[in-house]
């Protein structure tokens, strides 16, 4: 519902019955588009806050919790899961050896099948360290959801358009400096990141994660 213009409920109310109800879940740390919807149709202040968390690790759901400056209640099943690993690398060249390295281990030694695995950047791929693919010798990538479903690719696309899925493993990679990018801001970063269920690699191209090195 974070989506959602204000004009858009409009028809949506219109098509309830007198005595329907409207029940909207919405994430406001997801607000990609500061869209405020809810606000501006005057529908913030009924509001019963969710705060158990049901997707992440409690690793990667404290991960998430200090990249967005908030604090959320893991579900007493989770698992703690993995620790989320952070690195900067400068290079083009190297993003895209460690993105086949990660792959390499994941895929072909750990037995990971690709659609369990996605691949996350701010740009489209053609515009991304890994535009020209990475070694077949390894696994390939897609941009398509029903071939990567399929389970022989990886899927690689913007963390944008990966918003409202998720994957097992996730690598979020060429990430510049949240805020100095005008499709990679905070509330990005906190998509991207909280779209890995199990084991989160972060690979930034340059330095400026402040918050990001506190919250780990």
């Amino acid at each position: 519902g974070q989506d959602f213009q204000g004009l858009w409920w409009m028809p949506i109310q219109e098509c309830l019955k007198d005595d329907g109800a409207l029940f909207v879940f919405c994430d406001p740390q997801q607000d990609i588009f500061s869209a405020d919807g809810l606000r501006d149709a005057g529908m913030q202040n009924d509001m019963f806050p969710l705060l158990k968390n049901c997707r992440n690790t409690k690793r990667i759901a404290r991960y998430c919790d200090g990249i967005a400056d908030i604090e959320t209640e893991s579900h007493q099943d989770s698992p703690e899961g993995k620790e989320v690993v952070f690195e900067t690398l400068n290079y083009e060249e190297r993003r895209k050896d460690r993105v086949r390295e990660l792959l390499l281990k994941w895929v072909k030694d750990d037995g990971i099948c690709p659609s369990r695995i996605a691949v996350l950047s701010p740009n489209k791929p053609e515009r991304t360290c890994l535009k020209d693919g990475i070694s077949p010798s390894t696994v390939n990538l897609t941009r398509d959801t029903d071939k990567w479903r399929q389970g022989e690719m990886v899927l690689h696309t913007t963390v944008r358009g990966f918003k409202g899925l998720d994957a097992d493993f996730v690598i979020l990679v060429d990430l510049p400096a949240p805020g100095s990018y005008p499709v990679f801001g905070w509330t990005d970063y906190y998509v991207g990141a909280s779209r890995a269920i199990a084991v989160l690699h972060v690979i930034a191209k340059e330095a400026g994660f402040v918050r990001v090195s506190q919250a780990a």
